[in-house]
């Protein structure tokens, strides 16, 4: 969809998920709506806010770059895991921040557990290998 505007009313959430990035690629909110809105052409129920937690650096084969040294890998590891951090921190907070100017009081952010965790597919449909 690209980087378009969407107004979302806060009484109309239905469900909130927050789904942070300890082991995942991605964090995610996910918002179910009561009704639909319109989101380019077509009509959703859902809509997710979502950011990328890996900063993978690569080269120009398309392969990651190798670290020479040690001290630099370990820098670099944590300063993923305070990038992380931060990034839970924030999503969480604005999870947060739309249960609190929502309307009802029935809205409450759910975090899902790690086994039945949902995958995101930004920009297409999930193609499920066949048996």
């Amino acid at each position: 969809m690209g980087s378009q505007k969407i107004d979302v009313l806060f009484g109309s959430v239905r469900h909130l998920f927050f789904q942070p990035c300890d082991k995942e690629l991605l964090v995610i909110v996910h918002i179910h709506l009561k009704a639909p809105i319109k989101i380019g052409k077509q009509k959703a129920h859902d809509t997710q806010f979502l950011r990328e937690a890996s900063d993978v650096q690569l080269d120009a084969t398309g392969k990651t770059k190798v670290q020479i040294c040690d001290e630099d890998e370990i820098e670099m590891e944590q300063q993923e895991r305070r990038w992380r951090q931060l990034l839970n921190k924030v999503f969480k907070l604005f999870a947060e921040r739309i249960v609190e100017a929502a309307s009802t009081s029935t809205v409450e952010v759910d975090i899902p557990f790690r086994e039945l965790s949902f995958e995101d597919v930004p920009l297409g449909p999930m193609t499920r290998p066949t048996p």
